[in-house]
């Protein structure tokens, strides 16, 4: 457990309610609670970076189903890898930066890489399985598919990134 305490700026930059509640809380659960915060913080800021690699991942899947004018399951499965592969590229430095606020270190990008390819099998087993229990077709099928698919996948993703690729403790206030 990460017992640091924080600075006088990250105390004042807090919501008066967080400090109001860890006010009322007795001292031995203080550090649990502000853990807590940060690690709930941490999740939240990786869903909005995840809705920016989600909305970058869809617009390269649609416009590839589109540009192919099929919609056979090889297409498929190569638009939905193509879209991860936009969305995973340009998170690594968003995910570094704003969501887990640590460096990578030594291998980092290889680890993120790795995890993120593990992530893609998962992504299209899902999508795979989705469609072929629902036996749906057509694009709105296929992008509620996808959608189904990605929850499994950003799961996956932040359990790797979080432990494995940048497995320190986030900080308190701004990228140390």
């Amino acid at each position: 457990m990460d017992e640091r305490v924080a600075t006088i700026e990250e105390r004042a930059a807090a919501p008066l309610g967080s400090r109001l509640l860890l006010a009322l809380l007795p001292d031995r659960a203080r550090p649990y609670a502000r853990r807590a915060h940060v690690e709930v913080e941490m999740v939240l800021r990786f869903g909005v970076v995840g809705v920016m690699k989600a909305a970058l991942d869809f617009t390269t899947f649609n416009v590839l189903l589109a540009l192919a004018g099929s919609q056979d399951g090889v297409t498929i499965m190569l638009a939905n890898s193509a879209g991860f592969g936009v969305a995973v590229a340009s998170s690594f430095f968003l995910n570094a930066r704003f969501t887990f606020r640590k460096r990578a270190g030594n291998g980092g990008f290889g680890r993120y890489v790795l995890i993120s390819l593990l992530g893609l099998l998962l992504y299209n087993a899902a999508m795979a399985l989705v469609l072929f229990v629902s036996g749906a077709e057509g694009t709105l099928a296929l992008n509620l598919a996808k959608l189904a698919a990605l929850v499994t996948s950003m799961t996956w993703n932040f359990i790797g990134y979080r432990w494995w690729v940048f497995p320190h403790p986030p900080t308190l206030g701004r990228h140390a």
